[in-house]
């Protein structure tokens, strides 16, 4: 039976794969994750995909996939961060947290819904920068 934990990194893998036949790398950078905010933007109107879009079909397991490289990028970067998951909870995908060795906890899948929904007024990348910094700084 698959995990969370597995879930997150086989996830996280398929995004990589999936953008690099579309000519976009990721490689678990901060700034990669300009990249996804990007296609956030290209992708969504409204926190509406886009019809016939990369994100008009299976929205919440791309969805998770966005999220899960978004604190896999995170615990690469702070590497005292860790996954906070629970098998037997039903919304486990959504919730789905980090929490960092100085406290810090954080919800990587839950800022990429309000970055679909919300627009760049919620956006990754300074949300990643500032918990990496933060982090690192502690």
């Amino acid at each position: 039976m698959a995990t969370l934990q597995k879930d997150i990194k086989s996830s996280s893998e398929w995004l990589i794969r999936a953008l690099n036949e579309l000519k976009k790398k990721l490689d678990y950078s901060v700034d990669s994750i300009k990249l996804i905010d990007t296609l956030i933007d290209e992708q969504f109107i409204e926190g509406i995909p886009k019809k016939n879009g990369l994100f008009s079909n299976n929205l919440g397991g791309k969805i998770f996939a966005l999220g899960s490289y978004v604190g896999e990028t995170i615990i690469k970067n702070t590497p005292s961060t860790t996954w906070i998951t629970d098998d037997s909870d039903e919304k486990g995908e959504v919730s789905i947290g980090l929490l960092s060795d100085n406290g810090l906890i954080s919800w990587p899948v839950v800022k990429v819904i309000k970055r679909i929904k919300n627009g760049q007024e919620d956006n990754l990348y300074s949300y990643v920068h500032i918990i990496v910094n933060e982090t690192a700084s502690k």
